[in-house]
């Protein structure tokens, strides 16, 4: 399934910008597909930028909670892409 405009809780302008409108449309996409109710009863899409890998994040959650149910990449990938991000850092600062 092609995930494509949503719910915004989270990114601003700026960072809908910052892949050159990819991530303007997948959150128009998920907004599409919020307005359809293809995310089922009593769950919605939302879409937003993890602020250390920059990666763009789609989640499903429960709009009267705001629990996230389940997200794609998962937490696991995030932490493995933040970590990564670390090593590099401290091995460009090593360099010098």
């Amino acid at each position: 399934m092609e995930i494509v405009a949503a719910h915004l809780p989270a990114v601003g302008p700026e960072s809908l910008d910052a892949n050159g409108g990819q991530n303007r449309d997948i959150a128009r996409a998920v907004r599409t597909l919020n307005e359809a109710g293809a995310p089922g009863p009593g769950r919605e899409f939302s879409f937003s930028i993890d602020p250390k890998t920059k990666l763009a994040l789609i989640r499903i959650v429960d709009p009267a909670t705001r629990e996230v149910i389940d997200q794609v990449p998962s937490e696991y990938i995030l932490q493995v892409a933040r970590d990564l991000e670390e090593l590099r850092s401290k091995n460009a600062e090593s360099v010098r």
